[in-house]
């Protein structure tokens, strides 16, 4: 009998801490995009354009040392410009909160499929 609760309790446990672990990446997925909206600023001020990929903030010479990518799978980020305007974008865990925020948005845009659960800054 202990050990049948035990195993519920851990059970219990992994599952809960499962949500948590998907709601930090998605917490820090959408700090990507911020940070990366003022990476993007910050080189429009300096060249007047938008980079065509966003390795192109590596060599701007705005103090850009790495490009943030996905925490759960190291992938790139979703990016998408014509020079003068931009989206950036990140796959999020169904279900998340942030994908009803007036900020996220939604359809295609730059090329960009910004359909939930995808989540889409732009310019």
């Amino acid at each position: 009998i202990v050990i049948a609760i035990i195993a519920i309790l851990a059970g219990v446990f992994l599952t809960g801490f499962g949500g948590f672990r998907q709601n930090a990446q998605d917490s820090r997925r959408i700090a990507d995009l911020s940070n990366m909206r003022n990476y993007l600023e910050s080189h429009y001020a300096k060249t007047r354009t938008y980079p065509a990929t966003l390795a192109g903030l590596l060599t701007a010479g705005i103090g850009v040392n790495s490009v943030p990518v996905d925490p759960a799978t190291g992938a790139a980020y979703l990016y998408g410009t014509d020079s003068q305007n931009y989206v950036v974008g990140a796959t999020l865990n169904t279900g998340n909160a942030a994908l009803t925020d007036p900020a996220d948005v939604d359809g295609t845009v730059q090329g960009i499929g910004c359909v939930d659960p995808v989540y889409c800054l732009r310019n």
